[in-house]
């Protein structure tokens, strides 16, 4: 066996490389079989999906690592998903090595129902050196949907324009930030249109829409072309941006064909107010009174998206608005009050608001 050649310190100690290594080797034997053994280990994740305070079967939860502290077969930069159902009593449960991940329930319900409905639970959570209970979520409507997440409202800069709503303030963009969108989206369609009737078009002065504040939420801009309105462009004012939600048309013809029928699109309105005269006399039949007994006042726009339009128009003498659905003809002011029709058109947009700041990361 070799031995070191003697070092002497005061000229009494003489190591020799047998006894260094065994002093390295029971280092290691206290120090790092126990971390080896620690960095091992996996601990149980485990909760519960209820809807109603009961315990929902078959429900897809899926867990995914957001740093490289998960220890798998995967490589050490990939990103890692795992899921589970839930058993017949709600309940889930994972075993995994510590690290920090994000937490989903995937919920749909196995038959139609009569409203919308989320999920609100956990979203992320941090695995250490023991099991974590209670990652619970909750099955809810828009309504408690909505007030769990208020605090996303609260988030918003002063420096945003916003909409004072009944669970906080929600972004609303001027005329001109909406005519932008527009006029981006018209050069889009120019592009993709084959025929040349967009060639020279542009935007003329918008159609509004309100809320039941007064805000103005909605811009319908007409599309001009040779001095005439050909089409629309609908843009929605509130939410994390103006969005055009599909709410234009033009006719699908050439300059030329535009020129031959110039006297038809003249006299022609296509904004939504050109509706008016048809729904005030359908208004009208239902209440049992004259159409001339209504006047047309505005269009109120309920909701983010093209089926929440409505017309009001206001009985002689100074009577209350009523409020008619633009798509079915229903006397909405008839079935509700102007407080209900307030707060759930808010909640729809608040909705709105929420869900697309959250799958937006």
């Amino acid at each position: 066996m070799m031995r070191l050649v003697k070092y002497k310190k005061n000229d009494n100690i003489v190591l020799n490389v047998e006894d260094v290594m065994k002093k390295i080797l029971i280092f290691i034997l206290i120090f790092a079989i126990p971390v080896f053994f620690y960095t091992q280990s996996s601990f149980v994740i485990s909760g519960r999906v209820t809807l109603n305070g009961k315990g929902v079967p078959n429900v897809n939860v899926l867990i995914y690592s957001i740093d490289n502290y998960y220890s798998d077969m995967k490589s050490e930069n990939q990103k890692v998903e795992i899921s589970t159902k839930t058993n017949s009593f709600g309940g889930y449960h994972f075993d995994l090595k510590p690290g920090k991940f994000g937490i989903k329930c995937d919920y749909s319900p196995p038959v139609a129902v009569s409203e919308e409905l989320f999920v609100i639970g956990p979203e992320r959570f941090e695995l250490k050196d023991k099991e974590i209970a209670n990652l619970n979520f909750k099955i809810v409507n828009s309504w408690e949907y909505i007030k769990f997440n208020a605090k996303i409202l609260s988030e918003i800069p002063e420096t945003v324009s916003t909409v004072n709503y009944k669970w906080g303030k929600v972004p609303i963009f001027s005329e001109d930030e909406c005519k932008l969108k527009a006029k981006l989206f018209l050069e889009t369609l120019k592009k993709e249109e084959k025929k040349d009737i967009l060639n020279g078009s542009s935007l003329g002065i918008p159609l509004k829409a309100y809320d039941m504040q007064g805000n103005t939420v909605f811009y319908q801009f007409p599309i001009t072309n040779l001095d005439i309105r050909i089409g629309y462009i609908g843009i929605h004012a509130i939410g994390i941006k103006p969005k055009e939600l599909n709410l234009f048309n033009y006719p699908s013809i050439t300059l030329q064909e535009l020129n031959e029928k110039i006297v038809y699109f003249k006299n022609k309105n296509l904004l939504m107010d050109n509706k008016s005269e048809i729904i005030k006399k359908k208004t009208a039949l239902k209440l049992d009174i004259d159409p001339n007994e209504l006047m047309f006042k505005k269009i109120l726009s309920l909701g983010p998206d093209s089926f929440s339009f409505y017309m009001v128009f206001n009985k002689f003498p100074g009577e209350e608005d009523i409020i008619v659905d633009m798509n079915d003809y229903t006397i909405l002011s008839s079935e509700k009050s102007k407080e209900q029709i307030q707060d759930e058109s808010e909640a729809r947009y608040t909705l709105r608001y929420i869900t697309d700041m959250k799958s937006d990361g």
